[in-house]
């Protein structure tokens, strides 16, 4: 019998008016991996995380998720962390744990609670009031305690801050299901390399390149990050 993967894409295209944001892509991903989608500003990274979490809706081709079309019933095994704030700011943060437990019933309260205790924040502070490099470990967190089989992250690093990306990297390594999958949106490969499977880079709508991170290194010889930089000539 032929294994069902995980997210499967064929031809997937998404336009914005006259903008194509992403141009007939062709993407397979199996369960148990953690995957780097690579690519600058605007090269269709978010477009193609909110098609896969449906909120967009493709205009040509085809996107799977455990064999079937995105749904309510694909809604339950992702979880899906936005580049942009989409917490009401006046809300504490242990109103946001009791938020996540009444709305996914996957949610891991305890873990949250746990991990948030190693951050010593108080839970009766208003999320508005965290800085940035908080903002994200507490979204992070509040993503990553789901039992969930794909976790969609876009954009989770702080740029120019090593302590909060190294703990963020351990956030996602240590406390994803081992059987679950991870799609990271990012244009920071140097500070994800380290605990990716796969490598996706994408530009203009359009991937480049998809392999693993190993094969990659034996083959170049190099970094992702200089692969990157060759890629994009950055």
């Amino acid at each position: 019998m032929t294994k069902i993967p995980l997210l499967y894409l064929e031809k997937l295209s998404k336009t914005y008016g006259h903008y194509l944001a992403l141009d007939a892509i062709d993407l397979t991903l199996e369960a148990g991996q953690i995957v780097g989608l690579l690519g600058p500003n605007g090269s269709g990274k978010t477009s193609l995380l909110k098609l896969i979490n449906g909120l967009l809706q493709p205009d040509s081709g085809t996107l799977l998720i455990q064999g079937q079309k995105p749904s309510l019933a694909s809604k339950k095994i992702i979880s899906y962390l936005p580049d942009l704030d989409h917490f009401h700011p006046d809300m504490k943060i242990n109103q946001l744990v009791g938020y996540f437990q009444d709305f996914y019933p996957d949610f891991r309260a305890s873990k949250a609670q746990e991990l948030l205790d190693e951050l010593a924040l108080d839970g009766q502070r208003p999320f508005k009031d965290l800085d940035k490099a908080l903002k994200a470990k507490v979204k992070l967190i509040l993503a990553m305690s789901r039992q969930a089989d794909l976790y969609l992250l876009d954009d989770p690093i702080c740029q120019g801050d090593p302590a909060n990306s190294a703990y963020i990297l351990r956030i996602i390594k240590e406390n994803r299901p081992k059987e679950a999958s991870v799609l990271i949106a990012s244009h920071l490969p140097v500070d994800l390399e380290e605990i990716l499977d796969q490598v996706i880079f994408i530009k203009a709508g359009k991937i480049l390149l998809h392999e693993p991170k190993e094969k990659l290194y034996q083959e170049k010889q190099e970094s992702i990050e200089q692969i990157f930089r060759f890629q994009y000539r950055l």
